[in-house]
């Protein structure tokens, strides 16, 4: 069986690809967390989030040798954020593909023999970076699903037994995984009120663009899922009830810009 992307180009089915490839490079790792697909036109791509001893670890591969590495992080360098967020195309699939030169500055090598290392230029592989991260922000959970420790640090709140299926369904439920920087919860947190405080992080209801989340219930009645327009393909879920919870994230790596215009 195979499966056809947007480009309609058959792709073997995600799934088999995850029973195959290998973790070779993931030895130290704890926890292999979560699994996630960016579709390429030539190639894929997929990234994994592992505990890789207590910290979470981003890995990516791409589908032409399924090895996984460790995802850089997202460029520093002055507009280059700017110039990858005016790419908004679907990715070629090729990390090593040059989007454009770095401003960097160079490194010499041996200034008497003028050797000179020219700064690294901008590849794909900094776009799928920059992409993630960006994605990663927008991961969401059940209120009550994670919990603010004394040690700073967001982890799963094992007192969790789930949300009623009416409590789902309310958009206020929902909290959004990264740092806060609402002014209310930025406070909450200096003032050191943010440990244990199932309030202490963003809700979705307040994220920008507004209605940029929608809720679903499947017809069982007892599993909520709440998806991204801001970010086609992002979705997280929880069995009602259960400390079941979840994310995935399987689109063209493409932000809806056009949103605030059609909601």
């Amino acid at each position: 069986m195979v499966t056809v992307n947007s480009l309609g180009q058959e792709r073997s089915p995600v799934s088999n690809h995850f029973k195959t490839f290998s973790l070779s490079t993931l030895t130290d790792c704890k926890l292999l967390k979560c699994m996630f697909s960016i579709i390429g036109v030539v190639k894929d791509y997929f990234l994994a989030v592992a505990i890789n001893k207590g910290t979470p670890t981003h890995y990516w591969c791409s589908s032409s040798s399924w090895i996984f590495s460790q995802l850089p992080t997202p460029s520093q360098e002055d507009g280059v954020s700017a110039k990858l967020n005016q790419i908004n195309t679907l990715f070629t699939g090729e990390f090593d593909q040059v989007l454009f030169e770095s401003s960097g500055p160079s490194k010499v090598i041996d200034e008497n023999l003028g050797l000179v290392m020219q700064a690294k230029p901008v590849t794909e592989l900094d776009r799928l970076s920059h992409v993630w991260y960006q994605i990663k922000d927008h991961q969401v959970y059940p209120k009550g699903y994670l919990k603010f420790t004394p040690a700073q640090k967001q982890q799963m709140n094992e007192a969790f037994s789930g949300l009623t299926i009416e409590e789902a369904k309310k958009i206020e439920n929902w909290y959004l995984m990264r740092t806060p920087t609402k002014k209310e919860i930025v406070d909450l947190h200096a003032r050191g009120e943010a440990v244990y405080n199932m309030n202490g992080m963003e809700s979705v209801s307040d994220d920008f663009p507004i209605k940029s989340w929608s809720i679903q219930t499947d017809a069982t009645g007892t599993v909520a899922t709440i998806k991204s327009h801001l970010w086609p393909g992002l979705y997280s879920f929880h069995k009602c009830n259960t400390d079941m919870v979840g994310c995935v994230y399987m689109g063209d790596g493409i932000r809806n810009n056009n949103l605030p215009f059609m909601v």
